[in-house]
């Protein structure tokens, strides 16, 4: 997997291999959550410009992206920023301390300044722009969808439950389209806090890079959960939480109606009795 040495894991050029592509794979993932948005867009509200939605299209939108992403991971490496090693060549990431830079030196302020013109150009397109436009999208699908369920909808289509969405469970479009984005966004939360706040940050303290790298390890885990698992045409949740929500029948209920009028003070109802004498039959 990687060169080992006495000093560590990770040599020099080892560090520059693993810290381009894990660049390339953080960026395309939240681009490719923004392509799987417009992609639910479509297939929900089908508007008319819908007939873009294709292989080949989708083949080419994905290999620009992945060809843009290797070439921005690539920047680091000619001067914007670098890729350095972490606790005796342990660790290997994007060399946050050059935003703590010396201001007495011209060469640590030159550096400082392409690696805040670096990360600032990175979150702008590779993570403010995305999610903003995959928000829009989730929003216009939410607004769509609960329209389609409005009472004036049902009415006219005949009291019809409308099945519009396919890739969430009924009722869950808005939580699971919450959750893609989350799974999506949260691992650059710990590095913005990292990036964005060098001088307040404890480089000896390996807390302050292990966490972030468990963090964004563990979020793309929860891919799965949200794009398969929720997603009814491949499991069958609908079914199942029809199955779960489902109530057992209340058991039938009893009426002591002669008890509670015996009760009621001050009425009584005397058994009606014959007032003759009976024959004995002999």
């Amino acid at each position: 997997m990687f060169t080992m040495n006495p000093g560590g894991i990770f040599s020099d050029v080892t560090c520059q291999i693993y810290g381009g592509v894990d660049m390339a794979l953080s960026l395309s993932q939240v681009v490719l959550a923004t392509i799987i948005a417009f992609d639910r867009y479509i297939v929900t509200i089908s508007p008319k410009w819908g007939k873009w939605r294709c292989h080949s299209n989708y083949i080419k939108l994905i290999a620009g992206l992945i060809t843009l992403a290797t070439f921005w991971s690539a920047v680091p490496i000619i001067g914007y920023g670098k890729y350095s090693t972490f606790h005796s060549n342990t660790f290997c990431s994007l060399d946050w301390r050059q935003g703590d830079f010396d201001a007495t030196s011209s060469e640590s302020t030159d550096a400082a300044h392409h690696y805040i013109a670096f990360l600032t150009a990175t979150c702008l397109v590779f993570f403010l722009i995305p999610v903003c436009i995959a928000s829009s999208f989730y929003y216009s699908i939410i607004d769509h969808v609960d329209r389609l369920s409005s009472t004036e909808a049902r009415e006219e289509n005949g009291n019809a439950a409308t099945a519009c969405c396919t890739w969430a469970p009924k009722d869950n479009v808005a939580k699971v389209g919450l959750g893609c984005l989350l799974a999506s966004t949260l691992p650059f939360l710990a590095y913005s806090i990292v990036c964005l706040n060098p001088m307040k940050s404890d480089f000896n303290n390996v807390s302050y890079v292990v966490v972030p790298v468990i963090i964004s390890r563990f979020c793309p885990l929860l891919n799965p959960l949200f794009y398969i698992w929720c997603n009814p045409d491949i499991v069958p949740m609908n079914e199942f939480i029809a199955k779960r929500m489902v109530k057992r029948r209340p058991p039938p209920k009893t009426y002591h109606t002669i008890n509670l009028i015996a009760d009621v003070p001050g009425m009584s109802f005397p058994i009606l009795t014959p007032t003759g004498k009976s024959c004995l039959l002999d």
